[in-house]
């Protein structure tokens, strides 16, 4: 900051006063040397960051100290630190730790063996041997490899706590790091698309249903006053039972149908000479009016009554009996359980549907990061907030490149010294604990940055264009109409009078629902 110290600390002393920023900035100005806003809050800023920085010093040296592994050197260098992240890299040695590989191989007692290779100790110039000799079934390691493994583990998790080596190595993913987004493949869950075989199944179902329905027990027809069937109802119940029962117990039923044959070609008979005789009526039953045909034989007995029916009481029956509808049946249990199967399926297609609408929206948006590539130095803020945004919703999956070849040759250049008796076993526990450790954290460190850089970013715009809305002075002797427009929860009015005074809000919906439009017109 090109701010002389004298006004700095005149700020600095007015905001432990517990003065605001507004208030120094407004009534302070003769102690500030005329600081504006955006210069006090950049130092009321920068005062916090340097407190939470001596704080955080004080707390590590604490920790350090009980640990009663806290040097006069190690003290120099942690006082001496100017940001957090150096400050994190001297204390991520000391710092307590969950449980991980490391933490595993040295309660296996591996600790010891794991420092052997490191410091190239004459014990480990038969690496094999001396691994042998820590095998122990008790705590779990059964053979040499085992032990030797869990040693690696140790010395990749010393590496990558070396705080000049990560900022090395911080510095070359700084300057050749790319940040690099692609498309994640959608995935195709079994429940979501139909088979083959059932993408059909719906209409299936549907004509399943309609032969059902067909197929139930209809309602009864208005029939004459003593309750019986007309002979030519009779005669089609003989041949067909309209109840879908079985042939069997429908021929049980009407015995007298199968008994006596030729009263059903009697019935016939005079049906067919009484609709001969009386053209205008429909249904003309079978033992209406007389006439010089006689069946020859007699009606059962069960069929008396409907053969003495009058023609009076005959032509008073028949227009009903044409002109009544079948009441509308109660469904079957089978028939209310084929509804609710159709209509979950429904639901169902209308929820894929719905969220194959959102997926295609919500890919359509983040296209142009589908194969994205850019320097993290020259990235804008805008592109990483929306990247950001493409990750959260699981449609980009975002790494950052940089240059491997040059942090493999400083890894080995810093772990393996000339003539080591295991040079190629301690470029194995190097190259784990760059892939491994090293690399991820740094690269969750970069992102954090270009996030945090971003939203700040976003804030600052924001606030420039709000402050040119406020400061807006009103139209001189016009009223006017502020619109906010908006869809889903409508547009937001105000009216301001002449001197910029409200006058009266509102909302009305342009979009959406006819009875919303309707009510904005």
């Amino acid at each position: 900051m090109d701010i002389p110290i004298r006004q700095i600390q005149a700020t600095v002393e007015l905001l432990d006063e517990g003065n605001t920023v507004p208030f120094i900035t407004r009534y302070r100005k003769d102690q500030t040397g005329g600081l504006d806003e955006e210069q006090i809050r950049e130092i009321q800023s920068r005062l916090n960051k340097s407190r939470l920085l001596a704080d955080r010093k004080q707390t590590i040296l604490r920790s350090i100290e009980s640990q009663g592994k806290l040097t006069e050197d190690l003290t120099k260098r942690i006082l001496a630190a100017t940001t957090t992240k150096r400050l994190e890299d001297l204390y991520l040695p000391f710092k307590p730790k969950k449980m991980s590989l490391a933490t595993l191989a040295r309660s296996r007692g591996l600790e010891l063996l794991a420092r052997e290779i490191y410091e190239a100790a004459a014990a480990c110039a038969d690496l094999d041997a001396r691994a042998a000799d820590f095998v122990n079934t008790d705590r779990q390691v059964p053979t040499a490899a085992d032990a030797l493994l869990g040693a690696g583990h140790i010395i990749a998790e010393h590496i990558s706590e070396q705080a000049e080596l990560r900022q090395r190595l911080r510095e070359v993913l700084q300057r050749s790091g790319v940040l690099v987004s692609s498309r994640i493949a959608p995935e195709i869950k079994p429940e979501d698309e139909p088979k083959a075989n059932e993408r059909d199944k719906p209409a299936e179902a549907k004509t399943a249903a309609d032969e059902a329905v067909a197929q139930s027990p209809k309602a009864p027809v208005d029939e004459p006053s003593d309750g019986q069937p007309a002979d030519g109802e009779a005669a089609a119940a003989a041949t067909s039972d309209p109840a879908g029962l079985p042939a069997e117990q429908s021929q049980a039923e009407s015995p007298i149908e199968q008994s006596e044959p030729t009263a059903e070609a009697a019935a016939e008979a005079a049906a067919e000479v009484s609709l001969d005789e009386q053209p205008p009526a429909p249904q003309q039953t079978a033992s209406a009016q007389p006439t010089g045909e006689q069946p020859e034989a007699e009606a059962p007995p069960a069929a008396q009554p409907a053969e003495q029916t009058t023609p009076a009481e005959s032509a008073g029956q028949a227009e009903p009996t044409a002109e009544a509808t079948p009441a509308p049946s109660k469904p079957t249990a089978s028939e209310r359980k084929l509804a609710r199967k159709l209509a979950k399926e429904e639901a169902k297609k209308k929820r894929l549907l719905q969220k194959k609408k959102q997926d295609e929206k919500r890919i359509k948006a983040f296209s142009d990061y589908f194969d994205y590539r850019e320097s993290t130095r020259r990235i804008p803020p805008h592109r990483v907030l929306a990247i950001n945004r493409g990750e959260k919703a699981k449609v980009l999956r975002v790494r950052i490149e940089s240059d491997l070849q040059t942090m493999v040759n400083i890894v080995d250049e810093w772990v393996v010294t000339e003539g080591h008796p295991n040079a190629d076993y301690l470029r194995g526990c190097a190259r784990d604990a760059l892939n491994r450790l090293i690399l991820p954290s740094l690269e969750r460190e970069i992102r954090r940055e270009l996030t945090d850089r971003a939203e700040t970013h976003a804030v600052s715009v924001f606030a420039k264009n709000l402050r040119n809305l406020f400061l807006q002075p009103p139209v001189h002797d016009q009223r006017v109409l502020a619109v906010d427009p908006g869809f889903r929860s409508g547009c937001k009015l105000a009216v301001l009078d002449q001197f910029g005074n409200l006058l009266d809000q509102g909302v009305i919906h342009l979009v959406g629902k006819p009875d919303r439009t309707d009510e904005a017109k």
